[in-house]
């Protein structure tokens, strides 16, 4: 039982032995979170999850079932926002207080369970650590225009520190002209990289400046590790995030004024405590639909067989409209034969 904030009353009984505990970052359609804890239960009965909504949109979901938490989380996680992995702790600490469990899934509201989870989850109790598709980066500012480094150019995100465009870099253009001079920015700031850099989160908070750190923070022996936000780990691990994620620790510090830290702090803090099990993704994603595409395909029916041959455990994105067919088939296909392919 929660109270109307989301949080457990004073009293509630603390649980024993929650095997699994999923954690639902949303912010989307009240429905299409409901149907997705609807899924996860009915393929682990014996689950608890845990939705942490940002409500500047649309309120979250009305869900009155046990083992099943709601909350708005009142801050403001825009895309490539610090505030993402702020409130990705809060619901961490929210999970294991309440549910104290052995392992704990991190997926987004766009998400939906693509195998058996229980299943699953007795696969990824028996081994144990962490899993999730990340990889270390590995890049060399330079000078010049040249674009070379592809996905280890994120390394900049996290080796400089990030300030908002200064407002006399962008006052005084006209809006119909913006967007060319964002891009003169570009130009000119890569051939000084290695003196500052220039990045526009185009779906967060607009253009940013980078300065390079001195010295560098991350090294060959002690790289900084980048990949998908969506994580699976356990109980152990979840102790170790929620102790070393903190204000006043040096990662915590140094990821607070970098671009898009929810995809590299967690994963760098893991990764040096324990390599990750297998580079391999909780939720399948299809970024080959649109050549240089920022997010991934929304997907269908027709992505059935390239979701259940990944093997992953959810798939995303998915949207309550365009994908009810295929929200159907994975209901059918789960709750027919257990895991899908057998």
């Amino acid at each position: 039982m929660t109270s109307a904030a989301g949080l457990p009353h004073e009293g509630t009984e603390r649980a024993a032995s929650a095997r699994a505990a999923y954690v639902v970052l949303s912010h989307g359609a009240p429905e299409q979170i409901s149907r997705l804890v609807r899924a996860i239960r009915s393929s682990s009965p014996d689950c608890y999850v845990f939705i942490s909504h940002d409500a500047r949109l649309r309120q979250p979901p009305e869900i009155d079932e046990p083992g099943v938490y709601v909350r708005a989380h009142g801050r403001e996680t825009d895309w490539g926002s610090f505030e993402i992995v702020l409130a990705t702790l809060d619901a961490f600490r929210w999970a294991r207080t309440v549910a104290d469990p052995d392992m704990v899934v991190l997926i987004s509201g766009q998400d939906y369970p693509a195998r058996s989870l229980e299943t699953w989850e007795r696969s990824f109790l028996a081994l144990g650590g962490w899993v999730g598709d990340v990889r270390p980066l590995k890049y060399r500012a330079r000078w010049g225009a040249g674009d070379e480094g592809g996905f280890d150019t994120a390394l900049l995100w996290y080796n400089y520190r990030w300030f908002p465009l200064p407002s006399f870099l962008s006052d005084g253009i006209p809006e119909p002209l913006r967007t060319q001079w964002y891009r003169l920015l570009h130009g000119v700031f890569k051939r000084i990289e290695p003196v500052a850099a220039y990045w526009m989160l185009r779906r967060g908070r607009g253009p940013h400046i980078g300065l390079p750190r001195r010295p560098a923070p991350f090294s060959d022996e002690n790289p900084c590790y980048k990949g998908s936000q969506w994580l699976a780990m356990d109980r152990r691990l979840l102790d170790l995030v929620l102790t070393r994620a903190v204000a006043g620790e040096r990662l915590y510090e140094l990821f607070a004024h970098s671009l898009i830290p929810d995809e590299a702090f967690l994963q760098t803090i893991l990764s040096w405590d324990t390599p990750v099990r297998e580079r391999s993704a909780v939720s399948y994603l299809d970024w080959t639909w649109a050549e240089r595409a920022e997010s991934p395909k929304v997907l269908d029916s027709t992505d059935l067989p390239a979701i259940v041959a990944s093997g992953a455990p959810f798939c995303r994105k998915v949207d309550h409209v365009v994908s009810a067919e295929l929200l159907d088939e994975l209901d059918r296909l789960i709750r027919l034969v257990g895991e899908p392919g057998q």
